[in-house]
């Protein structure tokens, strides 16, 4: 089970790598406020633009809550259940180790995680907010390591060092397929096939790094990213972005509004009259 002060220990470089993400991908974004599109979450879909949660909305509301519920659970607050016996503890922390599996599995799959760090990448990058994104079904490890981590590699960005420290497909691949298992303090890893970048087991402690830094990071960006539209809220009520008017080629300069009752930006200026 994760440990508060492991927690702790990593906090503060995560929340400025983070942080030093954001500010370049500010600094780069193609346009002014077009970043603001990612804040909203904008999507163009059946050939409307809206700003809001949109379908998965709801869906990746309560995964973010769900993580953050579970890093509030830690060692110290379960205080290992009162059990008595070590054979009891043992059993309860390879329960946890199975959820914190799970959870790191789907991390490096969801679209809400991933779409997160694309499109951060686009505007560092420079690119346009992408109003269709799409998250690859397959070659995750491609998507995530050549697409995304070496575009902050080349701006000599921190979170790519994180997310060499976090991520690995092995851990992924073995978790989903049913290929590890749990004793003697290791996560022995059946996958492993002799390659010198694969693992063949990883220590108990070694996990507990990997698996907070991965948290923690999606849990930072998701907390960004609602601080800087609350910044962007009471600054720019009223601005201006570009949207699709026939995607991806065909794009118009929009005034967009501050709805303080839906907690977005809206393209509805009656919205202003009533907050």
């Amino acid at each position: 089970m994760h440990n508060k002060d492991t927690v702790l220990k990593y906090r503060k470089r995560i929340f400025k790598a983070v942080e030093e993400l954001f500010n370049l991908a500010i600094k780069n974004q193609e346009t002014m406020d077009d970043i603001v599109c990612f804040l909203c979450n904008g999507q163009n879909n059946y050939g409307y633009n809206m700003f809001g949660p949109g379908e998965r909305g709801i869906t990746d509301r309560h995964q973010s809550e769900f993580l953050i519920d579970f890093m509030n659970t830690s060692e110290e607050s379960v205080l290992l259940a009162n059990l008595n016996s070590d054979k009891e503890k043992e059993r309860l922390e390879r329960y946890s180790l199975n959820i914190e599996l799970m959870i790191y599995s789907h991390l490096w799959e969801m679209e809400w995680s991933l779409s997160n760090l694309m499109h951060l990448a686009n505007f560092v990058e420079g690119i346009q907010y992408d109003w269709k994104l799409k998250i690859p079904w397959q070659e995750k490890w491609e998507f995530i390591t050549k697409t995304i981590r070496a575009v902050f590699e080349k701006s000599n960005l921190d979170i790519a060092n994180l997310l060499k420290e976090t991520y690995h497909s092995q851990l992924r691949n073995a978790f989903a397929h049913g290929q590890y298992g749990l004793s003697w303090k290791i996560i022995q890893l059946y996958n492993f096939t002799g390659k010198s970048y694969e693992l063949s087991a990883i220590t108990f402690e070694d996990w507990e790094v990997r698996f907070i830094k991965t948290v923690d990071i999606f849990i930072e960006i998701a907390n960004q990213k609602f601080q800087l539209l609350k910044k962007y809220s009471i600054e720019k009520p009223v601005l201006r972005v570009w949207t699709p008017v026939k995607y991806p080629t065909r794009f118009r300069r929009t005034e967009i509004y501050w709805d303080e009752y839906a907690g977005y930006y809206s393209f509805n200026k009656n919205v202003l009259k009533t907050t």
